[in-house]
This record gives structure tokens, sequence and C-alpha cells, in this order.
């Protein structure tokens, strides 16, 4: 039956510019009341068309009602877009500009007065505003937007479906000169990460910019850059590929790309490094030839502060005493534990005479090892060690191993008050040893942070293996400064020391990282080692679901075993995808096991489900690709009151005052969770819009970390090659079963890797930087 529907978009599922969404709603009456119980909507990509659709919008539709999966659902074959949700004014009010404010209150006042909130606050109307919050926050409202003075910038984003937050960015950058300058050159918001499509449609059908204008040609320069840089990993890019790029994005021909590309401009954003040939954002240039000059200095053994003292003597000029003090340490740490092999011994001293070294090598090369004895040798001399990993299990293996603190990078590098890591800009020298684990995950804008924060004097080790994969973000450093070409002090073992209790499986990783591929035998039950088990890709999900449950059975601890597949599935959903992986298991526990719930009703998790938090946080110490478990679901809303010394948790409804307002400083939260061995609390944001299941992660995210049993879906597919599988093997500590299409995997061992292949400035800047 057709029928007209007007609904508020409570959450989003699925949604692509161009491609449709998928949304859940609450359908309202003619007073805009709710009217019903929370409905999915299936917008296809003829009824959406270029627009898309957010949290909170309100939503004209036509269509009829029609079942997915036994699953009721909506099919709007019209849909208008009657408000869109006030997210950056929601965003602005609830920060820290309007004290006592808060994000609950905010919205209250979008659903009281809608796009009429920012006269109500220009006018600085006391009386209506008190018809939602007290007469003091009602103060605070309108002063602090009088001291905000904001202009039309904020509806202006709202207008346009920019996401939250981005007003206070272009706010705390411009000032109250924002609206002028977008309007001057709308392609300044590429620089805030906003899609080319976005923001070009707003210039050339708003702001009435030319195909020609030079603003224009020399933006989609810059987004040529930025797209090489997001979602390539190179931080450059030569003439041919640039020109290439910047042709497609302005959907001009060639000649124009040329112009734009030679054409200087005084906006600056990209440059050409005349001594490579490469073009790159500044942005890029600048962290690069910052890291090279900073190593190249290191390794020179020139970076002290710039007002040392006469007392000043550099941490690795040490002479036959503290030569024989090292050896003494040495001597005894290897008869407490056991002796060094030749190549951890020329290691160990590689990293003791020189304030900035590489160590590299596969599994069970005994690198751990290294750390132990090289922390000997600088107890010896008095340096302070800070042990630091990108992943949050990584970091735990660190200390597990060496009994002595460590942290991930994200807490070294937002540390609180406690940290006393000196910035590059001190002249107080930094007697400190830093060293990084699982160091082929550094991008360069994290290695440039690291490098950032440490003191002039600090010494730098870098540890990690060459051949896993290239780090997320982008650029390479680690695998770069492993290169024979590099300047970098560097140790290379080879020899495997560590079996896993004759697993094998550091032999076979070995094997692989050679590009060889090993005798592999058929998976036969819970055990160790590496096996394979083919089946056809009909066949893989049944087969994956069904060896899961039985290595969960066996380990006893659904935190030890862990999925890892080549691909996200966004694309295209199909069988051994973590899309496919996670809904297949999650449905399948969720009939035995108490789901969490949000206002809105399901969150779509359950206690026991596997999470990974993709945002980074770093009040709460989480980042992107931060592991865990929810190990409790609240039956209702729970209120956690934050306190000076510790959080409280306590029923919703003892936190609210009279006036339905909490009556202290706290938030909303729904579930409890265990996140990289810490517990959290789990917001309606977090659930909807901050975790995803984790039952399956990409390889790429599993980098860093380690579990006892792992399960690799095999399938062709074109970022299938030698370090993404020779990674995925390495994951596991005692058991790894490659499932799927196996030959599949032995043609891409045995075939050159194409994962080490973005293009960077910081080759020729490490080779030949000049201060």
């Amino acid at each position: 039956m057709v029928m007209n529907l007007t609904v508020q978009v409570s959450h989003v599922r699925w949604s692509a510019p161009g491609q449709g969404a998928i949304i859940v709603g609450t359908p309202l009456n003619a007073a805009g009341e709710p009217a019903g119980e929370a409905l999915a909507v299936r917008m296809p990509s003829r009824t959406l068309a270029d627009q898309i659709t957010l949290q909170g919008d309100l939503w004209r539709l036509h269509g009829q009602m029609e079942e997915y999966r036994g699953q009721p659902q909506f099919h709007a074959d019209v849909a208008i877009l009657v408000r869109p949700y006030g997210r950056n004014m929601v965003a602005t009010l609830a920060g820290k500009r309007f004290p006592g404010v808060g994000k609950q209150k905010a919205q209250a006042l979008w659903e009281r007065f809608g796009a009429g909130l920012r006269d109500v606050l220009e006018e600085g109307d006391l009386e209506r505003l008190t018809e939602v919050v007290t007469p003091e926050s009602a103060k605070v409202l309108v002063q602090g937007w009088r001291d905000l003075n904001p202009g039309d910038v904020i509806d202006w984003l709202d207008e346009h479906r920019f996401p939250v937050g981005l007003g206070a960015s272009l706010l705390k950058f411009y000032g109250e000169c924002a609206a002028d300058k977008l309007h001057a050159d709308p392609y300044r918001l590429l620089a805030f990460g906003q899609p080319w499509s976005t923001v070009d449609k707003i210039a050339l059908e708003r702001l009435a910019v030319a195909p020609e204008d030079p603003r224009r040609e020399h933006a989609a320069v810059a987004e040529a850059l930025y797209r090489a840089y997001d979602k390539d990993g190179s931080t450059a890019l030569d003439r041919d590929a640039l020109l290439t790029s910047a042709r497609t994005i302005l959907g001009g021909d060639q000649q124009q790309a040329e112009r734009a590309v030679g054409t200087p401009h005084q906006g600056g954003g990209w440059l050409l490094d005349a001594s490579s040939g490469l073009y790159q954002t500044s942005g890029a240039w600048l962290m690069e030839r910052y890291v090279a000059q900073r190593l190249s200095r290191m390794i020179a053994h020139q970076d002290f502060p710039a007002q040392s003292d006469l007392l000043y003597v550099h941490p690795i000029d040490f002479g036959p005493r503290e030569r024989e003090k090292i050896g003494y340490a040495l001597t005894a740490w290897q008869a407490n534990n056991h002796p060094l092999g030749p190549g951890q011994k020329q290691a160990v001293w590689t990293a003791l005479k020189h304030q900035f070294a590489v160590i590299s090598g596969g599994a069970g090369v005994g690198k751990t090892t290294i750390l132990m004895a090289f922390y000997a040798g600088l107890d010896a001399l008095g340096s302070e060690v800070v042990q630091m990993a990108l992943a949050g299990r990584a970091a735990k293996r660190m200390h597990d191993a060496t009994k002595r603190k460590a942290m991930t990078i994200a807490g070294f590098l937002h540390g609180g008050e406690e940290d006393k890591a000196q910035s590059d800009q001190s002249d107080r020298m930094d007697t400190r040893t830093y060293v990084v684990d699982e160091a082929s995950m550094l991008d360069i804008a994290t290695l440039y942070q690291v490098l950032r924060k440490i003191g002039p004097g600090g010494r730098l080790v870098l540890v990690g293996d060459d051949m896993q994969l290239p780090p997320i973000g982008a650029g390479l450093t680690f695998h770069l400064l492993c290169r024979p070409e590099s300047p970098a002090p560097r140790s290379h073992l080879t020899q495997v020391y560590r079996q896993d209790g004759s697993t094998g499986i550091p032999a076979i990783g070995q094997a692989i990282r050679d590009g060889g591929w090993p005798i592999i035998p058929p998976y036969a039950g819970p055990g160790v080692g590496v096996s394979i088990l083919p089946c056809s890709m009909g066949d893989v999900a049944d087969v994956i679901a069904r060896l899961y449950d039985e290595l969960v059975v066996h380990e006893g601890d659904e935190n030890e075993v862990q999925i890892l597949a080549t691909s996200k599935g966004e694309r295209r959903e199909r069988p051994g995808t973590v899309l496919h992986i996670n809904r297949d298991l999650y449905q399948q526990r969720l009939s035995d096991r108490l789901a969490v719930k949000v206002r809105t009703g399901l969150s779509g998790f359950c206690e026991g489900c596997p999470i990974m938090f993709i945002e980074n946080d770093w009040d709460r110490s989480l980042n992107n690709g931060s592991l865990g478990m929810i190990t409790r679901a609240f039956p209702g809303p729970m209120f956690l009151v934050k306190g000076k010394d510790e959080d409280t948790l306590v029923p919703l409804a003892q936190a609210m005052g009279s006036d339905g307002s909490p009556r202290e400083d706290g938030e909303i939260v729904w579930a409890e969770a265990v996140i990289d061995g810490k517990v959290h609390y789990l917001t309606e944001t977090d659930l909807l819009e901050r975790i995803q299941r984790s039952f399956g992660i990409t390889i790429h995210k599993a980098q860093g970390s380690q579990w006892n049993r792992v399960i690799v879906p095999i399938a062709p597919s074109p970022l299938l090659d030698r370090t993404l599988v020779y990674t995925a093997v390495t994951r596991a500590v005692r058991q790894v079963v490659l499932v799927g299409d196996i030959a599949a995997a032995e043609k891409a061992v045995q075939e050159a890797p194409r994962a080490l292949s973005r293009l960077t400035g910081l080759t020729s800047l490490l080779s030949g930087s000049d201060e």
C-alpha cells in the first residue's frame, strides 16, 4: 500500500553519496510528535540522487512497506528533506564556549527553535531561551554567542550538510572572518577534510565560480595530492600521475590540467620539490623535511640543545669506563637469562652506540630479547626508558615481555602533566631513551609528532619488521629506513630463535617473507602451527563460522581468537569480507545474549560482542583501531557521574532533577566494555557511530596485535600480496588457519609485493637533507 510518512532520522545504517541510504527513523505526526515505533527506511540512489542523510534530519517520504531478510522496512520512492538537523549549531552550543549547557540542552534548544535558534541568540532573547533552559544557562548562551560572533557561518555549514565540528574548526582558525574567507575562496574547505564534490558544487552553483577560475584549478591540484595521501598513502606524485588525477577532478581537458599544475598560486597549499621533481602538499613536504633533518642530526650525533651548558655530554659519547659498565651489565644479563647470538649482540651495541637506530627482523628472531639486553645496558648508564607502540595490544605485550611500563603512541603524544618529555623547542637536554615497537606501523604524521615530542639529546630506537604492510596512514618511514641506501644505523636479524612452543609459525612466516610457499599441512582441528582449509567461496562463510566456534570453545576465550580478512567488503559485500563475517557471527550469537539498547531501539551490539573503536578519543586514551569487548548491557540507560577522583554509575532517573536536566556533570551510557584492557562506558554516540563489531577485522587493522589463534579467509583480490599474507600469519601466537582459495595465497606470496610501492619525498630527503 502506497503511503506518505514523515520521519526523523535516529540512526544511519548505511549511506554513500550518489548510491542511496538505509536509515532508521521515528515516524512523526502532524504536530511533530513521535507516532510509532522506529522503522527502517531504504532510500535508493534514484530517490536521494546526490543528497545525503544525517542523524536528526526530518524527511517527508512517499512509498510503501516491503520485507527485507524477514524484516519490514519502508521503501521510499520520493524523499524530501523538510529540515536538516542543526548538527554544527548543537555541537557549537555544547562546546566549551558555553559552560554548563551540554549536548542535551543544546539538542533541546534545536528541537524547540530549529533554524530560528540563531535569531533568538542574536537578539539575546532570554525570555524565549528560558522556555528550554534555566535563566543561568540562558545568560551563558547569550554572552557566549556574543563573544563567539559567528555570523551566518554555522547556519551556512548546516545548510550545506557539513559534519559536526567543522564550524568550530573554521571559527577557531579564521575567527569572525570565517564567512568572508569562505566566500573569497570556498576551496579552503578542502583543507578541513570536506569532499571535492560538495565544495565544488557550492563554488560553481552558489558562489558563481567559473570552471576555469585559477582558484578552482589550483584547488584541484591540491585535491589530487590529498587523494593520493588519503587513499593511496603516497605523500608525493610525479608530474604524469598528478596531471591524470587533476584532469579527472576538473572534468576538463589536458590543457586545463597542465595549466593548473604549472601555474603557481599565492594561496600555497602545494609545491614542486626541485631536487626530486615531485609534487607534494605543503604539509606533507614540511613533515618529511623535518623528519629527515631531525634524523640526520641524530645519526650524525649533532642533536643536542641549542643552549647547552659546559657540562653537557652527548648520551652516546661514553668512554672506557662506560663501556666497562655496559659489558658487565650485558654479561650479568646473559648469565641470568640466556646467551645472545652474534647478530643479537651486534644489534644491542648498534642501539647503544647511536642516538638513532633501527632494529628489524621477522617473527622469532629475538627482537624482544634484544630490547631486554639493551635496557640492561641503559640501566648501567642511568638512562630512563620510554616504551611505546601504536596499538594498545602491542603496548601491553611490550609491558608483559619487559616488565617495564609501556604506552600507546597516542598516550605518549597526548599525555598529561606527568609526562616529562621535552619538546624539541626546549633548551633542556632530554636524557631518556625512546623505543617504538611494531614501528612498521609508523606513518609520516605519527613519526613527525613523536620526534617533535622527543627533546634534544634523547635517543630513539625503532623496532619492527619491514616486510609487514605499510602503515594505515600516509607515507613510508620504517620501511625506507630499512633499505640498503638508508643512512640510518641498522641491525637486521634473520636467524629464527623462537618457535613458539614448536608451532613453527616463525619459520613459515620467514619462508613467506622471502617469497617462498612452504609446505603447509591441512587443518586437523585445534592445535598449534599453520594449517590450510581449502574451500569454495560459496562455502567459506559456513566454514569460517564453524571453525571460529571450534577454536573459541577450545581456547576458552573469545578475546584470543580473531578472524583477519583481506577487505572490508563495503563496495561488494561477499563471503569472507569483514562486513559479511561480522553480520553472520553476530546474528548467530544474538539469540542467547543480552542485546544492548539505545533510545531508538537495538544498537546492533550484544554482551560478549567484540568491538573496535573507529575514532580517536584522546580524553579516554582510545584511538582508531582500539579493540575490546562489550562486557555488560544495561537494562536501561544509566548516568555516569563525573567525579574529581573517580566516576560513579547511577540509574538515569536518580541523576535527573525536577527540570529534567542532570543534577551533576556526566553523560548517559548504555553498556560497559573493556577496550585495550581498560573499562569504558559506552554512550549512544559510541554505539551508533564510534564502534564496530570486530569478530572479523582487516589485516591492516591487525598490525601490531597478536592473538593465540587466527583465522585468515583467502580470496583473489587486488589487495592480496606477500606482505598481506605474511602480516596475517605472524599475528598468531599458537595457531593460524588459512581458509578458502589457498592457490591465490600461494600465487600472491611468490610475486613481488605491491604494498610497499608508495611514492614519498622522504627517500630523497634522507639521502641529502639540508638544514
